[in-house]
């Protein structure tokens, strides 16, 4: 009797560290899943990071070229104004000319 309360008793640890391992073993995979889905988030992150740097990369190549055609056309609207000016003064000038010479 005193055998079989040993062996029942010793059966009932049994089980219960199996239980426990069980839910070690459920933990375990919980954890592995969070860390495989932290895994690809991270991944994620990377290759928006990679994207954002890309982006500014190309943002700045904008700027400078927009800043470059802004100068050019900055330059341009003063030749047009001195080209205009020039054209005044010489059809003024034709003009006076016109009018000595009649």
């Amino acid at each position: 009797q005193q055998h079989m309360t040993y062996l029942s008793a010793t059966v009932k640890q049994q089980e219960e560290k199996i239980r426990d391992l069980k839910t070690a073993f459920e933990l375990i995979e919980v954890e592995r899943n969070e860390a495989i889905c932290m895994r690809v988030e991270l991944q994620m992150l990377r290759e928006n990071n990679a994207k954002l740097r890309s982006d500014q990369e190309r943002l700045s190549h904008l700027q400078t070229d927009f800043d470059r055609l802004d100068r050019h056309s900055r330059q341009l609207s003063e030749q047009l104004v001195e080209v205009s000016k020039q054209k005044k003064a010489a059809l003024a000038k034709d003009t006076d000319h016109s009018s000595i010479s009649s």
